[in-house]
């Protein structure tokens, strides 16, 4: 069933007892309930409510032009306590539409994983990474609690500032966070940006961001970057709390991201600020039907 705003707020208070494995669909929720920061056009689809078993929560199909894409395109993203109650979820129609280019968002790997990709398999398309991209496959959790978080003294370095990135840096940051499909990536950056979530960015003498890192519109730390000359120079981290130190304003307690398992210099930079890491890993994954991209 597709819930109303008004059955959200029972959504959120259950999926709060399931973290990491629900919060990214916790916070789309909760987002949506407040209305802060809240990406447009979402719909949660539950087997039963309120006692929820699984859910889905997935953007507005790509036809749509009155309302931004998220990332590549259509999204989904899922949450179970038990597969096979997401299984038949996702199997239900009206759902997920399967004749879409479909993103999936973090999917958990200890069983929605294998239930996901069966059905996609059914369908007679494929899953693969989305091609082209230079976004990792597996990721884990790194959880911030804002009360461990130590205070960060810094310089920056001669000619640089501290500031946000807006609207005007979609372009650059499209390049510079290749995602797939750069003419919708671009239209996602630019609302991202000019919507006003959390940011944090460094910029030289000539005003090009050399290093920065967002909320993204689920909640988690990512969208990171420092330009190659730049790097291993603590510059990540300077950017990375200064976000944290924005959701802390903003009144959250916890913050999260998610990190490919390889990228060691990410996740030093996280235990530095406090973090500690959750065992459960995920995947992203884009699927293909079968008769191409749409």
């Amino acid at each position: 069933m597709k819930l109303t705003v008004e059955q959200l707020p029972t959504l959120v208070a259950e999926l709060k007892n399931h973290f990491p494995a629900s919060l990214n669909v916790y916070y789309f929720a909760r987002n949506t309930v407040s209305q802060q920061h809240a990406w447009p056009g979402l719909e949660f689809h539950v087997d039963t409510y309120p006692n929820v078993n699984a859910c889905v929560c997935r953007t507005a199909s790509s036809s749509r032009t009155d309302i931004p894409p998220l990332f590549n395109g259509y999204t989904v993203y899922t949450f179970s306590k038990d597969p096979q109650k997401l299984a038949e979820l996702i199997a239900t129609e009206g759902v997920i539409d399967w004749t879409e280019s479909i993103s999936f968002g973090m999917v958990n790997e200890s069983g929605d994983v294998k239930v996901v990709r069966e059905k996609c398999a059914q369908q007679g398309g494929t899953t693969a990474i989305t091609p082209g991209s230079n976004y990792y496959d597996h990721g884990i959790i790194a959880h911030f609690d804002m009360k461990n978080v130590p205070k960060l003294e810094y310089k920056l370095p001669e000619g640089f500032t501290l500031g946000t990135l807006t609207a005007k840096h979609a372009e650059q940051v499209t390049k510079d966070k290749f995602y797939g499909d750069p003419q919708t990536n671009i239209k996602f950056f630019r609302y991202f940006l000019d919507a006003g979530f959390p940011n944090a960015a460094l910029f030289n003498a000539d005003g090009r961001p050399i290093a920065y890192h967002c909320q993204r519109p689920e909640n988690s730390l990512g969208i990171g970057f420092v330009a190659e000359e730049f790097r291993s120079k603590g510059l990540f981290k300077i950017v990375v709390y200064e976000v944290l130190q924005k959701l802390k304003a903003n009144g959250e307690t916890e913050a999260y991201s998610d990190i490919a398992p390889g990228n060691i210099p990410s996740i030093k930079t996280c235990e530095r600020l406090g973090a500690t890491f959750y065992d459960q890993q995920f995947e992203w994954f884009e699927y293909v039907p079968k008769n191409g991209r749409k």
